[in-house]
């Protein structure tokens, strides 16, 4: 999946694993854990075609909240997953990522948490098959 991928990137760089160390989970962010952290999501996937069929890659629409007690810290974080994923791309061959853009979201607060939360929404285009051309 896609999301193991782009978890895999984050928990890898310096900057982000310093800030979170494992604290990456998917969904909702759960009462218990420690800030700061990150909690990711799918929100869109839509297969790409062509007038032949399948085109063999797709785009994906996933957000990444970054929640510290902190507006400041929570912001900084988001800085950093931008930084590291804005306009990444690479060529692994199957499963290569085209592109990733990231655009900022709506900030948050749960005062049940008293975390705040700023979004980072990313677009992600990847080849996910052998082209049916």
């Amino acid at each position: 999946m896609i999301e193991q991928r782009i978890v895999s990137m984050m928990a890898a760089d310096a900057t982000i694993a310093a800030a979170v160390g494992q604290r990456i989970s998917p969904v909702v962010l759960r009462q218990e854990t420690a800030l700061p952290s990150l909690v990711y999501r799918r929100l869109a996937s839509d297969p790409e075609y062509t007038l032949a069929g399948r085109a063999g890659w797709r785009a994906v629409t996933l957000q990444i909240a970054c929640w510290a007690l902190e507006y400041a810290d929570a912001r900084a974080l988001a800085e950093a997953v931008r930084e590291l994923l804005d306009a990444y791309s690479e060529t692994s061959g199957v499963g290569s990522i085209r592109f990733i853009s990231v655009a900022d979201g709506a900030a948050e607060y749960v005062s049940e948490l008293d975390a705040y939360g700023c979004i980072c929404n990313l677009t992600i285009e990847y080849d996910d098959e052998a082209a049916t051309l």
